[in-house]
């Protein structure tokens, strides 16, 4: 198995999962100004009728929220985009939504072809979700005015969730069906004031199995928690603002054999910004994490003591160029230290990102991202990706919505595991020269998604994931578990909204 992320993009009609064992770089808050053109673990917008001001502000958000990484075809939740609502209280609306998906799985267990043919079978999954607020979710950042209003309190609540059912003879394939949720939580006191204070949380209850020899029992199933706490002085109310934030996680397996795994991060995030115009600014952004592992690896033999700490400092720039096009650049260092595993390796590298934005007309939208980071393993000390993608996304005007998402990343984990002195049930590595695993990930996406009326969508939806390497870990069971595979799944989806 693979390290994999998990990312909600609430606006675009899908919660695209990948499962997140790393530390979660923060993410950087909406721009200044008012709203104008803008593989193994450790031992194992709805159709745009928006106006141009309202498509630049979702640019920018989507930009600098975006990051590199693969999307995980397992962990998808069909979650169209919000329709009108219902009104609750004087500002707020309620949106409720359910949906029954039908698809096929080529590849339930990332299994690689080197080793066995993979499993494949239909699925059937049903969905629901709801959402309130007075402001709306975008690609993880509640879409709060930077400009002071009358609102005292801006906020959002949703959640959404939903279970695949395999269709197939073989009980364990119909076992592999595990149960998603994901929920997130924005309150955002004294919005555009020279004092803000911002409290976010995210869970997520990502259900995954193993393999297919794996008991139900035994699978990557976990609980991640995020919770930050973040102030916002403006002096003055002018061009300035210094966010201040306290950052926790805690990450949760729920297979007793992977308690090595459980880590709580504990950490800050801060960041200096000057608005040079309009939803623009220069900023320098700083932060720090401590990653503790609660129950490993003290003694020798129960796996590589990895607690570590994190830093990143970053100066850039984000807002627009011009009328259409939005940019998003930093560049900076990355220390991951681990003062604890005497083996080493220790991160000490450029860390950073270039992000283009270009959308032409209200109902066309092209991103793409480039980038370099680094982010603490479960499996190994840390691992980097370097790669970016591209996104398209285009509203017919038949009100159909065309999507299409294309990434690449090279990943390097390093700190694998020592065999004999980190871990007595791993016998050795192919292709892991100086205990270093390196994958090429390759991701896929492509969906269509027709309104129809004011409460029904119909969709479609093709995801394929690729892992290309040669790593493979094997074991003293005489079992090897090998990291390359390739997976598609196509979905089908009725979906009904408000």
């Amino acid at each position: 198995m693979n390290e994999r992320n998990i990312t909600s993009r609430p606006d675009s009609g899908t919660l695209l999962g990948q499962l997140n064992l790393s530390v979660s770089r923060p993410k950087p808050r909406p721009l200044e100004g008012p709203r104008k053109s803008r593989a193994a673990l450790r031992t194992g917008a709805r159709a745009c009728s928006l106006p141009l001001v309202s498509v630049v502000v979702a640019m920018l958000l989507a930009l600098v929220s975006a990051r590199v990484g693969a999307q995980n075809p397992s962990s998808q939740i069909p979650r169209v985009a919000d329709g009108v609502g219902v009104r609750v209280g004087e500002r707020s609306v309620f949106h409720p939504g359910a949906a029954l998906t039908v698809g096929f799985d080529s590849n339930l267990f990332n299994e690689s072809r080197k080793a066995e043919s993979p499993r494949s079978a239909a699925f059937m999954m049903p969905s629901i979700w709801w959402a309130v607020g007075n402001r709306p979710l975008r690609d993880g950042i509640l879409d709060s005015p930077a400009t002071r209003t009358q609102r005292r309190v801006d906020y959002y609540f949703g959640m959404v969730g939903g279970w695949r059912l395999y269709m197939h003879g073989e009980e364990r394939v119909r076992q592999a069906g595990k149960l998603n949720i994901g929920a997130d939580g924005r309150i955002h006191i004294a919005p555009g004031r020279r004092f803000q204070l911002d409290i976010d949380d995210t869970f997520r209850r990502m259900g995954e199995p193993r393999n297919f020899e794996s008991a139900r029992e035994y699978n990557f199933n976990h609980i991640s928690n995020a919770v930050t706490l973040r102030t916002t002085l403006r002096p003055g109310g002018g061009r300035l603002a210094i966010v201040l934030g306290f950052r926790n996680e805690a990450l949760l397996f729920e297979t007793p054999e992977l308690v090595n795994g459980n880590r709580l991060i504990i950490g800050n995030e801060t960041e200096l910004r000057y608005r040079v115009r309009d939803r623009s600014a220069f900023s320098a952004r700083y932060s720090y994490m401590f990653n503790y592992f609660v129950s490993c690896c003290a003694e020798p033999g129960t796996g590589r003591n990895e607690d570590s700490h994190n830093y990143r400092f970053l100066l850039g720039y984000a807002g627009q160029l011009g009328e259409k096009v939005v940019l998003d650049a930093f560049v900076g260092y990355g220390w991951g230290l681990y003062k604890d595993d005497f083996n080493g390796p220790d991160h000490k590298n450029t860390i950073g990102h270039v992000g283009l934005g270009y959308f032409p007309t209200t109902r066309t939208r092209l991103q793409v991202q480039f980038g370099r980071e680094f982010n603490d393993s479960v499996f190994g000390n840390y691992y980097t990706d370097v790669g970016g993608h591209l996104y398209i996304r285009h509203i017919l005007r038949s009100r159909t919505a065309a999507t299409f998402g294309v990434g690449a990343i090279s990943r390097r984990t390093a700190g694998l595991p020592i065999p004999g002195q980190d871990t007595e049930e791993i016998l050795g590595y192919t292709a892991g020269a100086n205990f270093i695993r390196k994958d090429l990930l390759y991701t896929l996406n492509a969906a269509l998604e027709q309104p129809l009326g004011k409460y029904f969508v119909l969709g479609a939806k093709y995801s394929l994931a690729v892992d290309d390497t040669d790593f493979v870990v094997h074991y003293f069971s005489t079992r090897d578990d090998y990291g390359e595979f390739s997976r598609h799944m196509l979905m089908l989806t009725a979906s009904f909204r408000n």
